[in-house]
């Protein structure tokens, strides 16, 4: 590899990198994982009392998600930022998917754990 290819695929990776990401937050935030976080937060009676009616819940882009497939089972853990009428919060959620059926196993607030765990619903109750 020369000197100047060698400086060119330097200066190009990092901005199709920076391209790329937002890409892919769109991406994810329209996946059935993210719906069904979503939606477990906007029924949440703890997180309502910690910011008060949800205005929006959107995926963090520092913290981010990550994706894991094993067979038939999914695996997830997300980063969301939650903004209601009070006051913002970052929720982490690690979330799973087995025989169809979505559960989070666990979840955070601002690093303080929540119990979001009585919250399933099968993949096809998801509005799409």
């Amino acid at each position: 590899m020369t000197r100047k290819s060698l400086v060119r695929w330097f200066i190009l990776a990092p901005v199709f990198a920076a391209c790329l990401y937002p890409i892919l937050l769109f991406y994810e935030s329209h996946t059935e994982s993210f719906k069904f976080i979503k939606n477990s937060i906007e029924l949440s009676r703890p997180v309502q009392d910690e910011v008060g009616s949800i205005e929006k819940v959107s995926i963090d882009p520092i913290g981010g998600f990550s994706d894991k497939f094993a067979g038939s089972d999914h695996f997830v853990h997300m980063v969301v930022d939650v903004k209601g009428t009070r006051s913002q919060v970052t929720v982490h959620v690690f979330a799973t998917k087995t025989n169809g059926v979505w559960l989070i196993r666990q979840a955070t607030i601002n690093g303080r754990p929540i119990d979001l765990t009585n919250k399933s619903m099968g993949s096809g109750s998801i509005n799409r």
